[in-house]
């Protein structure tokens, strides 16, 4: 929805290493990119669930509030201490038979929380590949949300439950490819602090049922994926400058098809941190063997200079999709931050270096690779309601896993005006994202979700992609209109074909064409 589709732009101040490309315009599908590399294969959190990256690895997907929660770390309120009701709708209808929905309550007393979300999303696409089905269009995914906080004294509790439901088709060769997708993910969180020692319980089960059919698919019929993952820690809280901790994770995946896969292995570490340091050390063991883990993150000022230092060396399992056996593959990365706070300008100068490697050529991926990863970002201060800002980001890789585009260009415009004696606020943003330096990359499959490299070498043509956006606001009331790629819209007009424009990020997925949306929102507040 068209919330949805603003959240990364608002979002970019809190992870500028992430950048959300979608295939799509809604966010229904897309790929993520952390650094420059492409994020397929890795456990992530949102809203306080866990979510098994298998196969699920694209948030934007499971609605505004997953993907908010991924984006940016979502603000404890279980400490609130009065008695109030939160609700919204968030209703969104465009092109294609865009249809989306999106219902939340949030109800707070002291020490205790309890939020409600229910999202719905209907669309057929451009070219109705969403829609296979026969008849009146139906919705492709569902989201419910549900969660409880409760703090008492030094005590925290929280259980979070989420249900996501996706049956959409897909463009392949055969005219009734689709994935049907079931989700349920469960989390208990736990803390407590007992004189100088602070516990930590964190308990995840993941559940998903996957029935998919598409000529990349290595399985036919449904599977079953469950993960379990528990994270236990205890840090002593000391009087001076550092605490001491250490933590046990344990892990067991397991996936049912023809036979039963079961994967499990553990990590331990011990920690030392502060308010602006953190430094860990462990192991990564398995039932063949253990291997070395650490980590490490620094924050510095100079000035007004603001840097931050991350490095660390981790271990994952390859996809068990694939996988006959339980083996990892290391990444080490190395990521600093940079930050420059004037009156008139804000700057920020990021690097990451990251290096893979794995022992076993699976699915003709390769054993090793690195990435050097660089991001520019400039925002002057304007004295009125002028936004300005720009980003460039650059990915310079040898053998490593990503989509293959060089340099990326982000330009955003913004303001905003006060009409009717400041009884309504108009908004208009204007954007345009660049792609260039464009080779074909890795392209992950719609079923199963892992990269499968583009034989094509030749450089592609540079893209440009403008959208515009304009916002009322009356009280507790705003309504949007949004159009995305304003080229197609122009040819629209011109009676021009897209055939100049073609926009392809996944080979698996038909060329992104325009969309317009009208959105509503409305906040109560009780």
């Amino acid at each position: 929805m068209l919330r949805t589709i603003l959240t990364f732009s608002a979002s970019i101040i809190f992870s500028q290493s992430i950048e959300n490309i979608s295939y799509d315009f809604i966010k229904h599908q897309g790929h993520i990119l952390n650094k420059g590399g492409l994020f397929w294969n890795e456990d992530w959190h949102s809203n306080g669930l866990f979510f098994d990256g298998t196969f699920a690895n694209y948030p934007s997907t499971y609605g505004p509030v997953i993907e908010r929660g991924f984006f940016k770390t979502v603000e404890d309120t279980s400490s609130s201490d009065s008695l109030r009701t939160l609700s919204y709708f968030d209703y969104v209808q465009g092109d294609y038979y865009l249809d989306n929905l999106d219902l939340g309550i949030k109800y707070s007393k002291p020490g205790r929380v309890i939020n409600l979300h229910a999202f719905k999303r209907r669309y057929a696409g451009a070219y109705n590949h969403y829609n296979y089905g026969i008849g009146t269009i139906s919705p492709i995914h569902y989201t419910f949300l549900g969660d409880y906080n409760f703090r008492r004294n030094n005590e925290n509790l929280s259980i979070s439950v989420g249900n996501f439901n996706s049956d959409y088709g897909l463009l392949d060769s055969s005219n009734t490819s689709f994935l049907d997708s079931r989700i349920t993910s469960s989390s208990l969180k736990y803390d407590n602090q007992y004189d100088s020692f602070l516990f930590k319980l964190d308990y995840n089960i993941f559940f998903q049922r996957l029935n998919g059919l598409h000529s990349s698919s290595i399985f036919e019929g449904v599977i079953y994926l469950t993960r379990t993952k528990i994270n236990g820690s205890m840090m002593m809280l000391s009087s001076n400058k550092y605490n001491y901790g250490l933590s046990y994770n344990f892990n067991k995946r397991s996936l049912g098809h023809n036979a039963v896969k079961n994967f499990n292995w553990n990590v331990f570490d011990l920690f030392i941190q502060n308010k602006k340091s953190k430094y860990s050390i462990g192991l990564n063991t398995f039932k063949d063997g253990n291997d070395l883990i650490f980590s490490g993150r620094s924050i510095f000022q100079l000035g007004l200079i603001s840097s931050k230092i991350n490095y660390e060396r981790s271990h994952k399992p390859y996809h068990i999709a694939y996988a006959d056996s339980l083996n990892f593959e290391q990444k080490d990365c190395l990521w600093i931050e940079n930050s420059l706070q004037m009156k008139r300008f804000n700057i920020g100068f990021d690097f990451a270096f990251q290096n893979f490697e794995r022992e076993i050529d699976h699915m003709e991926l390769p054993t090793k690779g690195n990435n050097l990863w660089i991001s520019f970002y400039l925002s002057p201060v304007f004295q009125n309601d002028l936004e300005f800002s720009i980003r460039y980001n650059r990915s310079i890789s040898n053998e490593y896993i990503n989509d293959g585009i060089g340099d990326r260009m982000k330009i955003q415009l913004g303001n905003k005006f006060n009409l009717f004696s400041n009884a309504m606020t108009l908004k208009y943003h204007v954007s345009i994202d660049g792609y260039m330096n464009r080779r074909n990359g890795y392209a992950l499959t719609p079923i199963e979700r892992y990269p499968v490299h583009q034989p094509e070498q030749a450089l592609l043509e540079n893209l440009w992609v403008p959208s515009f956006t304009v916002t009322s606001i009356i009280k507790n009331v705003e309504i949007s209109y949004a159009m995305h790629h304003l080229t197609n819209i122009i040819d629209d007009y011109l009676n021009r074909s897209y055939n100049s424009n073609q926009i392809v990020f996944n080979k698996y997925y038909p060329s992104v064409t325009r969309l317009a949306s009208l959105a509503i929102k409305w906040n109560f507040y009780n």
